[in-house]
């Protein structure tokens, strides 16, 4: 009688659909942190954009000045 119980109780959720709830899952947290990533990914790129844009009002020696000293540090490995 027990050796039966138990058997019932394991096959009440099927396989197939503990893989898809498993799956479907995984792909909705896969969507989320693509879409988390692309929205960070745009918004650092309009800080930098308007940040070089200030910089370039403001003259734009600073911001080719800091250009010039990362490509510098970046060909010797120092970054």
């Amino acid at each position: 009688m027990k050796e039966r119980k138990k058997k019932r109780a394991r096959s009440s959720i099927s396989a197939s659909y503990l893989c898809m709830f498993v799956v479907t899952n995984r792909l909705q947290t896969m969507k989320l942190e693509t879409d988390r990533a692309a929205a960070h990914r745009k918004l650092t790129m309009e800080t930098r954009e308007s940040s070089k844009s200030q910089a370039e009002k403001a003259g734009g020696g600073w911001w080719k000045k800091k250009k010039k000293i990362l490509s510098v540090l970046s060909r010797r490995k120092v970054v």
